[in-house]
């Protein structure tokens, strides 16, 4: 298992959280900085070769998104989290396999 964390007591705008998520994930200079592009990063992480995220997972890893303060957050932030998330989770089991993100909030 691999772990993130993420402090939403910090993170302001959804322009912020997008470049927090760039810089934590390590995604391309040409991310987009929208739920779409945050769903398309996650997804590729257990497809290193496609160099979208510098996080990789093996088929069978999962990744936990440890959240600090997420009532803390505008519904819009949590909004781009937590449907990022579904989308992701939901494209592994369409393809027969285990969820690829697990968030634990603290």
């Amino acid at each position: 298992m691999k772990k993130i964390q993420l402090d939403f007591r910090k993170i302001t705008s959804i322009e912020h959280f997008h470049s927090e998520m760039k810089s934590i994930m390590g995604f391309p200079d040409f991310y987009g900085a929208n739920v779409n592009a945050l769903i398309d990063c996650l997804s590729s992480m257990r497809y290193p070769d496609e160099g979208m995220s510098k996080i990789t997972l093996s088929l069978t890893e999962i990744l936990l998104i440890e959240v600090i303060g997420l009532s803390q957050s505008n519904v819009v932030i949590l909004n781009n989290l937590l449907v990022a998330i579904e989308n992701v989770n939901n494209r592994e089991l369409s393809r027969g396999r285990t969820p690829s993100i697990y968030m634990c909030m603290l």
